[in-house]
């Protein structure tokens, strides 16, 4: 069975990129393309992984964050990449608020 990915992201162009590309990697891909609407999907299917984009409009990443490290065994770990592309540390992020297991 395929580790199922939940992509979490309110940019249209940026969802269907980023599901497309794990698509053709057979990964099952599940998508959201609202903060809340995530958390739901998160506790109901449980995926492996989840991606997910910091800025949103209905609730930032950090807080989805927060609230699935109450609710779920889902390993997370920390990333971003700035416009530029370049990769930040997570040591520079909020890093209590979603800091790894």
């Amino acid at each position: 069975m395929a580790p199922k990915i939940l992509v979490i992201d309110d940019d249209e162009n940026t969802l269907w990129l980023v599901s497309t590309l794990l698509q053709h990697n057979d990964f099952e891909v599940i998508k959201s393309a609202s903060a809340t609407e995530g958390l739901d999907i998160a506790r109901d299917q449980q995926p492996d992984l989840i991606l997910l984009d910091v800025m949103m409009p209905d609730m930032d990443g950090w807080e989805v964050c927060r609230r699935l490290r109450e609710t779920s065994a889902v390993r997370m770990r920390a990333a971003a990449a700035s416009r530029s592309g370049e990769l930040i540390k997570a040591s520079s992020m909020r890093r209590a608020s979603c800091g790894s297991r």
